[in-house]
């Protein structure tokens, strides 16, 4: 049986929806490869990594040890955190990462920095692969949209709550605006996250 979904991407314009979205990163979930190269690499702690926003609205982390606070003012912004900041995320704000709130997705080329550590590498340090495996960037309006139908119950079946969420707002958003126009494809995701996308598109 062909799978049709592709019929239901279109061009558009960006600009219609980059106030609740940034679409700056040229990375998404998919293109994140978790494998890990070297299990005893030892990057610096303040090896800068890019760390993208996968929450709708303002994210703040507040780090209690030295007072200081990281804002990602909507989806899809990336900032530069050092490992350090990873590290006292998980250690403070676990379900930043158990949730999916954040995403990790690259070594940040704004440095020096010639050693071997891959994001993969970053991800065994940080003990956080295992809730990465099976995300949906909210981001990845693309993505979402060639999702096959019969494939989507079990991709959303593997979200973490926090994932779930913002994969329901940006169906949402992208129903609205006619990035998603085919009634199969919303009637798929509508049943897998227990939704009614029509309340949405008033």
């Amino acid at each position: 049986m062909t799978n049709n979904t592709k019929k239901v991407i279109k061009e558009i314009d960006k600009s219609e929806i980059e106030e609740i979205i940034d679409f700056s990163s040229d990375l998404s979930a998919s293109d994140i490869d978790l494998t890990s190269a070297n299990l005893s690499i030892k990057p610096p702690e303040s090896l800068l990594i890019d760390v993208k926003s996968q929450t709708f609205g303002k994210l703040i982390f507040k780090n209690p040890r030295i007072n200081d606070k990281i804002v990602w003012k909507k989806c899809g912004e990336t900032q530069q955190l050092m490992i350090s900041d990873l590290r006292a995320i998980k250690l403070n704000s676990p379900k930043f990462f158990e949730n999916n709130r954040v995403l990790p997705t690259k070594i940040s080329e704004e440095q020096e920095y010639s050693g071997e550590c891959t994001i993969g590498d970053i991800y065994k340090l940080l003990g956080i692969t295992r809730w990465y495996k099976n995300l949906i960037d909210p981001t990845d309006y693309n993505g979402i949209a060639f999702v096959p139908i019969n494939e989507i119950p079990n991709r959303v079946a593997l979200l973490t709550p926090g994932a779930k969420e913002s994969l329901t707002r940006a169906i949402i958003l992208f129903a609205k605006k006619g990035v998603i126009d085919s009634r199969k494809v919303i009637a798929a995701w509508e049943k897998a996250l227990n939704i009614k996308l029509e309340k949405g598109l008033d």
